[in-house]
């Protein structure tokens, strides 16, 4: 009885010990990606794609000091607020390019960020954890994420979509009221 109990033991602890190393290689895969994206970034010290990296800071800025959307004082009905949202605390800081560092920071952890999502999702679809690090990796080394240093919607915009394809196979995969 003993023979047969202790190899189970040792197989449930390699399995709980291989999820931990997951996990860890997830959190330096996301680590590593804001601190090489965020590095990029700070390269640039100003817009680039001039006039959304304009209206986003803009838009950031009237949200920060007066908590309305305005474009040089004036209503916009710009229509992508996520992100001068989520930003606008950033821009209190007196330092125009501090501000604009701390956004760029920002943006390069939540397009990081998407490699959680993508991990999760492969793990939901019954991927091993070796599987699902290489797919979190790859979600994190697509030309698109350039754009973390950037003032645009995409990085906030490109981890949401992942959470939500997420959700969505959760909700397929197990339905409850819950998960609808």
């Amino acid at each position: 009885e003993r023979a047969v109990l202790l190899p189970r033991a040792r197989a449930r602890r390699s399995l709980a010990l291989s999820r931990v190393a997951a996990w860890q290689a997830l959190a330096l895969l996301v680590g590593l990606s804001t601190v090489v994206r965020s590095a990029v970034g700070f390269a640039r010290q100003t817009p680039m794609y001039f006039p959304d990296e304009y209206m986003y800071s803009e838009l950031g800025r009237s949200i920060s000091s007066s908590g309305r959307p305005l474009v040089r004082g004036a209503e916009s009905s710009f229509p992508a607020l996520l992100q001068p949202i989520l930003t606008a605390p950033a821009w209190l800081i007196d330092d125009v390019a501090t501000a604009y560092h701390v956004i760029q920071f920002a943006n390069a952890l939540a397009m990081s960020l998407a490699a959680v999502p993508v991990f999760l999702l492969a793990r939901r679809v019954g991927v091993g954890d070796r599987l699902a690090v290489v797919a979190a990796a790859v979600a994190l080394v697509l030309p698109d994420l350039v754009y973390a240093g950037w003032m645009l919607s995409e990085p906030f915009a490109y981890p949401l979509a992942l959470f939500a394809a997420l959700l969505a196979v959760r909700a397929l995969d197990r339905p409850s009221f819950g998960a609808q």
